[in-house]
């Protein structure tokens, strides 16, 4: 009895299977379709990465935004409150480099490292 049973079960278990001759050729075209097309599991992980970028490089944009704020900020403050002393800094930074040796020399430097930080993007790393 068990084993009517049980034949009866795998009968209904397996009533829709196809069992065709041409079954073997469909399922391989299936699969040749399927490896032909886009695979939907690299597409969305693409997206989520892109999106994961985005929010990566939104939450830096703001960081440097606040970073720039809170810099600037800081200047101002030290300006109000150090006023005489700030002004003897810059008075003498202008006097150092009025002397046309000096302002050259400082111009080159910014033009090398300028220069430098260039060709260090353009060319590939070795």
């Amino acid at each position: 009895m068990n084993d009517n049973r049980l034949d009866a079960r795998m009968r209904a278990l397996f009533a829709g299977i196809d069992t065709s001759t041409e079954f073997e050729a469909r399922v391989l075209a299936r699969i040749g379709t399927l490896h032909a097309g886009p695979d939907a599991n690299l597409l969305a992980c693409a997206q989520r990465h892109r999106e994961a970028t985005r929010r990566r490089l939104r939450q830096q944009a703001w960081m440097n935004a606040t970073t720039a704020i809170g810099i600037g900020a800081a200047l101002i403050a030290l300006v109000w409150q150090q006023g005489p002393a700030v002004t003897h800094w810059v008075q003498r930074g202008l006097a150092t480099t009025s002397d046309s040796g000096a302002l050259a020399a400082v111009t080159f430097a910014a033009l090398g490292v300028s220069a430098w930080i260039a060709l260090r993007r353009l060319l590939p790393a070795p």
